[in-house]
């Protein structure tokens, strides 16, 4: 009885979908009505020619009754595939036929002005006759210059004239020969246009009305005349099989969840600009919650229906703008994920089958709690004593030495490099250890001032960026601060190790506290990417540079602005207070190093410390060392004037950092060296490597 009640139900199920999709592409074609609609033939080839005739508008036999059921039985991705193909096709026209039309136009001008000097040339042949040239009078001609004008016709040779007669005549047959070939593609493009059109609008519409429609169960097959005496009848195994097929497949599709599978592809593809600090179209993908909510435009993401969910065509570039921006579509499995996530409701992990019982969100990771102190003598130096001294981090060459840090309390150095930190002792130069930062390149390396930590800026750029925290002698985490989006570049400690500031890419500083994690500050009046940050030595006062050349004094505890030093002509790419914290330094691209007062915060000096940019500077005592692309290190008083110059490497330096005692210089260059100098005298006393 079930599989007859089965049957009988089946006839009004199809009846009722053929309804709404007759109803679908009626409106369609009210849309367009001069268009011949054809859905199942294929658009012509580019290279067709404009005269090949169209397709007929009738259906084929036996009509309606067998090409609505095959319509309706269609498999959505069958359709999906297919409306990509015809949107790629007509991007490819829309992009040929512009051009197309600018070169015709331009062609067409040029053609208008070239036939008219030819036809006045031949009048003034034929007006001429082959008399020989009129002699040049004796006094320059006088009276209007078209009498002037007549007069040099006159004067000219008739074989002058004749051959440049030939000369617009064959430009004339150039420019007719090159705007035949156009005139017929883009003829041929705009024949195609509108059937393309139709085609489209006619995929999108009936993939729109398969949304609000169950799909066909599978047409039985055809009772056979003597079914194998092993094999279950028919009627037996119908229900059961109609039963289980839904339920393993909802199984299946339930199997992919946000946490589990989605927020890992949307971490390495969409995160870049879909974050809470850029958040592109209002649009944030970093949690369930922030997806599930949508952008500026509403919600993107349509539970149990993926050809509504604008996120899904968007990706799978069935609607503008295709994402991600600016790169090759995702591959089909990654589109496919996303499909089966949606089509089974956006669930948000394996305990939530679809919204509407989602789990709470895991709180954000801050900060990762300090491990348990362990006790040290307060004697001995601050070195790594038990860390690995190779790594499985490979390199084809040494990278840049971006970042580099002199230890204010041992004789460390610390250079970083691909996914990790590299210690040396600089008075032997042996390794002593390398720090593991699988977040990726390290942009800049901070100790503490009693050496005891280090502070590892950096990340992927474009993806993600961490600051951590690490123990020097044992390497140990102690903390991990504000996820980002994207790598950070400038970091800073308060002398007294109680905060850092971040800044990078999202235009904005942050400070937090070195202690427990808590962000204390957070500064937005950049525009630009923030390049340096630097404390002053009392901690009370903040300052961050950015690529726009605006600089900006904060009180540290407040946010209080105290300065906006802004007006310098070139990207800043340093930072760095005087001992006394009563004047700042700056350096910039333009090579030029400027100073100001924190008084009133007036411009003290400005020199050109470098050719080309200068690229870093840091200041003990009374002295200030800068370096720059011209590949010097250069020693300077505060004033200005010049003290030494350390051995020129020929190649650009990054940075340049002080030993705590000021009597060891180093800076890391674009060639993956790291360079040590004496500083009384400027020589270079020993080289290490960013080879990991």
């Amino acid at each position: 009885m079930e599989f007859m009640v089965h049957h009988h139900q089946e006839p009004n199920r199809t009846t009722a979908r053929r309804g709404n999709l007759m109803r679908s592409i009626i409106a369609l074609v009210v849309v367009a009505p001069s268009t011949p609609l054809l859905a199942r033939q294929a658009p012509p080839p580019a290279s067709a020619p404009a005269s090949a005739p169209a397709p007929s508008g009738e259906l084929p036999a036996p009509g309606l009754e067998r090409l609505l059921p095959e319509l309706a039985a269609l498999d959505a991705k069958v359709l999906s595939d297919r409306l990509n193909e015809l949107n790629a096709r007509l991007k490819v026209i829309s992009d040929e036929a512009a051009p197309l039309r600018q070169a015709i136009a331009a062609h067409e001008a040029e053609l208008a002005a070239v036939t008219r000097r030819t036809n006045l040339l031949d009048s003034i042949i034929k007006a001429r006759g082959d008399g020989p040239p009129l002699p040049a009078p004796p006094q320059p001609a006088q009276g209007p210059p078209l009498d002037q004008w007549l007069d040099q016709f006159l004067m000219a040779e008739p074989k002058s004239l004749a051959d440049h007669l030939a000369a617009q005549q064959a430009r004339i047959k150039a420019l007719n020969d090159e705007l035949t070939p156009m005139r017929q593609k883009l003829a041929a493009h705009e024949a195609e246009l509108p059937r393309l059109t139709a085609w489209v609008n006619f995929l999108d519409g009936l993939l729109k009305a398969r949304n609000h429609m169950p799909s066909l169960p599978p047409k039985p097959p055809e009772p056979s005349a003597q079914p194998p005496p092993s094999a279950p009848s028919q009627a037996a195994m119908a229900p059961s099989n109609a039963a289980a097929a839904p339920q393993a497949d909802a199984k299946s599709a339930a199997t992919v969840t946000f946490r589990e599978h989605v927020s890992q592809l949307f971490a390495a593809k969409c995160i870049g600009c879909h974050n809470p600090d850029k958040a592109k179209g209002g649009l944030v993908l970093e949690t369930y919650e922030s997806a599930m909510a949508g952008g500026g435009s509403g919600r993107v993401i349509v539970p149990g229906a993926p050809e509504q969910s604008r996120l899904f065509r968007l990706v799978s570039h069935v609607e503008e703008p295709e994402m991600p921006p600016h790169e090759s579509r995702l591959d089909d499995a990654k589109i496919d994920l996303i499909r089966r996530w949606i089509a089974a409701g956006a669930p948000a992990d394996g305990g939530a089958a679809a919204v509407g019982k989602v789990s709470p969100a895991a709180p954000r990771v801050v900060f990762e709690p300090a491990i348990d102190a362990v006790a040290r003598d307060p004697d001995a130096p601050p070195v790594p004593t038990a860390l690995p001294k190779d790594t499985e981090v490979t390199a084809a060459h040494a990278p840049p030495a971006r970042a580099l840090a002199l230890s204010p309390a041992a004789p460390l150095l610390a250079i970083g490099s691909e996914g990790c930190v590299l210690y040396y002792h600089t008075d032997t130069g042996e390794r002593l250890g390398v720090l593991a930062f699988p977040e990726g390149r390290v942009e800049h390396l901070t100790f503490s001032s009693d050496g005891t930590q280090l502070i590892v800026v950096g990340g992927q750029p474009g993806q993600a960026g961490s600051v951590v925290v690490f123990d020097v002698e044992r390497g140990a985490r102690l903390g991990r601060f504000d996820k980002l989006y994207d790598a950070a570049f400038a970091g800073a400690v308060s002398a007294d190790g109680g905060m850092i500031a971040v800044g990078g890419t999202n235009k904005k500083v942050r400070v937090f506290d070195l202690f427990d994690g808590a962000r204390l500050q957070e500064f937005t009046a950049h525009n630009d990417w923030v390049f340096a940050a630097a404390f002053s030595p009392d901690g009370l006062l903040l300052a961050t540079a950015d690529r726009a050349g605006v600089l900006f004094v904060w009180e540290a505890d407040t946010g209080r602005t105290v300065h906006n030093l802004s007006g310098v002509p070139a990207a800043l790419t340093g930072v760095t207070f005087s001992g006394d914290g009563a004047t700042l330094a700056a350096s910039a691209a333009d090579g030029v190093i400027r100073m100001w007062e924190m008084e009133e915060g007036r411009t003290l000096r400005q020199w050109q410390a470098h050719n080309g940019a200068a690229l870093g500077l840091t200041w003990s005592g009374a002295m200030l060392a800068t370096c720059g692309t011209d590949g010097v290190v250069k020693l300077w008083n505060p004033d200005g004037g010049p003290i030494r110059s350390c051995e020129g490497q020929g190649d650009w330096l990054y940075r340049v950092v002080f030993s705590g005692d000021a009597k060891l210089t180093a800076a890391g260059g674009w060639n993956g060296s790291a360079f040590l100098f004496e500083t009384d005298s400027g020589k270079l006393i020993r080289t290490v490597s960013t080879a990991p």
